[in-house]
Formats: C-alpha cells, structure tokens, sequence
C-alpha cells in the first residue's frame, strides 16, 4: 500500500529523523521526492545521502533540539535562506500535545 502525500519537489522538515519512526518519515517523503530537512539532536549527518539515494530532491541534516526554542530558531532561518523554507514539518517521537502547524505554535507549545 503507497500512500502519496503531495509533498514530492516541495521542502519539509522531520524531527527526530536520526533513527526509528523519524527516519522512516524522512525517507518515505524522500522517495516521494520531496526535499528534506532531517533534525535530531544526535548527528545525523550520513542520512542525507540516504535520503539522496532514496529519491529525495534534496536533503540535508541539522543538530536541533526542538525542545529548545532558541535552537529552532537558528535552524529555521538557516533554512528558509538555504531552500526557501519549509512547506511542511513532521514532528515525530519525543513530541508531546496536540499536532499543529509549526507556524501556529508560541513559545508555551515548545516549552512542553
């Protein structure tokens, strides 16, 4: 069973991508096409050849603890210079509370 979620040739952002559930994520939207940004807060740096070779149109790592919002924000403005920011976010285990857009989330959100 495939399931297509729209994303192939558009940039998203996976959290806790190093390993387990997160890395499933990443590359299942690498192979649909789309380009991703895989974040962890432990190195995850061979994965974005993974990705590559999965299909992803581009893929890229970042250390980022997502718990830290000051983290977030490094990475957030890295990115959207590096890709033109990001069209989705998929946050994975470690996660806690209702899913929401990243883009609607204050500052309480990430403190959980």
């Amino acid at each position: 069973m495939s399931i297509e979620t729209g994303l192939a040739g558009r940039s998203v952002v996976v959290t806790g991508a190093a390993a387990g559930i997160g890395k499933a994520t990443a590359l299942r939207f690498a192979k649909e096409g789309a380009k991703v940004a895989a974040w962890d807060v432990a190195d995850a740096a061979a994965l974005a050849d993974e990705l590559k070779a999965a299909g992803a149109a581009d893929a890229f790592t970042a250390k980022v603890n997502v718990a830290d919002a000051a983290s977030v924000g490094r990475r957030s403005r890295t990115s959207s210079r590096g890709g033109g920011g990001s069209t989705s976010s998929s946050t994975t285990p470690g996660s806690s509370g209702t899913p929401s857009s990243s883009s609607t989330r204050t500052g309480p959100c990430w403190r959980r």
